[in-house]
């Protein structure tokens, strides 16, 4: 994959060859020839997805001057046979990806604002996950060995995601504290757009959530890796000595462990948890459960 990857780049002239470049220049062309229509336009950006190959200046930003070997496709897997540099400029890379595409998504936002539609539109910025590069000694967001492809522990890092909205004519931002999570997405856009939601959307209306952020909404929130590929996902199962493979996460604060048995969170605060049977994670402390 990174060889044709490799190949399909070679070309590059310049920074508007990237494709988180031509993503945007397209979407904002599309924007122009149906401004005067209803729509609803998704726009998908590969990046900044690996392998992170992003012009020397927006890696220069984080990480000037290094000569060492550029790990821009990171094993998924243990994070130890990188050194401490190594790491180092694997996230300034990541960074320097982030900037490209932040760069030409500020683009695509100022053609909104240029076609006068920011007034007329509700704009979602969001992703599906993030990334390992060194937190809890592994790189990826799985582990990839001999056997296959297998889920990891989803930390914070991977199972907290940026999630951005913005309403028509919104003069003002501000950040609300209540859980959101990707099934809210699909009946808030059609609240918005006044179409009938399904019986079968289960997810949350944020709209009147922003409009008043006192109202009642879930008091945690749960990933698990995907059900649809791999029916063991959110089931405990080793991988190899010491690691662990798929566990519901709630968002973070402090690490709780438990048996394979049912855990109960007594606590109020957020949580991050790993299912284990005999958890070797450092950043763990004391768990805690009742019984049902």
């Amino acid at each position: 994959m990174v060889v044709q990857y490799l190949r399909n780049v070679s070309a590059r002239q310049g920074e508007e060859d990237c494709f988180p470049a031509q993503t945007m220049r397209h979407a904002a062309q599309w924007l122009e020839k149906n401004r005067g229509k209803r729509f609803f336009l998704y726009v998908d950006t590969f990046d900044p997805h690996e392998p992170w190959d992003p012009p020397r200046w927006y890696v220069d930003l984080y990480d000037p001057g290094y000569e060492g070997e550029k790990v821009f496709y990171p094993v998924y897997g243990p994070a130890d046979y990188l050194t401490k540099r190594e790491l180092k400029h694997a996230r300034a890379l990541y960074a320097g990806e982030y900037s490209l595409v932040d760069t030409w998504m500020g683009y695509l936002l100022r053609r909104v604002a240029e076609l006068g539609l920011l007034d007329h539109t509700m704009i979602i910025f969001t992703t599906d996950h993030g990334f390992y590069i060194g937190e809890h000694n592994l790189t990826g967001k799985a582990i990839l060995w001999s056997g296959g492809y297998h889920n990891c522990p989803l930390y914070t890092e991977v199972a907290r995601v940026p999630l951005m909205i913005r309403l028509l004519g919104q003069a003002q931002k501000r950040r609300l504290s209540p859980y959101a999570q990707a099934p809210d997405l699909a009946p808030t856009i059609l609240e918005f757009l006044g179409i009938n939601i399904p019986d079968t959307m289960q997810g949350l209306l944020l709209l009147p959530l922003m409009q008043d952020e006192s109202r009642r909404t879930r008091s945690l929130a749960i990933s698990t890796p995907s059900l649809a590929h791999n029916p063991n996902g959110g089931r405990h199962h080793h991988h190899h000595a010491g690691s662990v493979g798929a566990s519901p996460t709630a968002v973070p604060a402090r690490h709780w462990c438990a048996t394979s048995r049912p855990l109960w969170i007594t606590s109020s605060a957020p949580q991050q948890w790993c299912r284990t049977t005999q958890c070797r994670h450092r950043s763990c402390t004391t768990w805690q459960r009742t019984q049902a």
